[in-house]
């Protein structure tokens, strides 16, 4: 008889290949903006001209393309930069694992699929209709480097939470 625990534990090892995808994923979505952005560039540069808000979209795309690019770095430099130490994609032997490990695999997934869905978001923000959604694009990317850092995250909120407290 298989418990949930068990469960969690068949999934968390089956979804570290779906992560895996998802980042492949992420670096192609990336390397389509970088290219659309130089794209975009090089048909500015040609006119001579352009419009504001277009010459905007040409330097977000080249910016998100490279953040998507560098996936691994990018998450490195965030985990140092807001929580100060480690870093995620760190590889490990492989180790038998617990609920709370399984949890950890599955809300990294999920915060690679909420970086790469917000950071489509964002390059979409111009079309038409999309203009309230910025808000929730970047809502998403947060969620995602949250998610990802889940560790680091919870960490952060438990000091500040204590620290509020304290003050209070």
């Amino acid at each position: 008889m298989v418990d949930i625990t068990q469960m969690l534990r068949n999934l968390a090892r089956s979804l570290e290949s779906v992560e895996k995808l998802a980042t492949a994923v992420v670096y192609l979505m990336g390397v389509g903006l970088l290219v659309g952005a130089l794209i975009d560039l090089k048909t500015m540069g040609a006119g001579q001209q352009g419009d504001p808000d277009e010459k905007l979209k040409a330097f977000l795309k080249l910016i998100v393309g490279a953040l998507m690019i560098y996936l691994p770095s990018t998450l490195s430099t965030f985990t140092q930069t807001f929580f100060g130490h480690g870093s995620v994609v760190s590889y490990d032997n492989y180790e038998p694992i617990g609920v709370y490990d399984a949890m950890k695999i599955i809300f990294r997934l999920a915060g690679i699929i909420w970086f790469a869905r917000g950071s489509m978001m964002l390059y979409n923000i111009d079309d038409p209709g999309h203009k309230e959604k910025s808000y929730m694009s970047l809502t998403y990317i947060f969620a995602g480097i949250l998610a990802i850092n889940l560790d680091d995250s919870l960490a952060g909120i438990n000091y500040i939470v204590t620290q509020i407290i304290h003050w209070l």
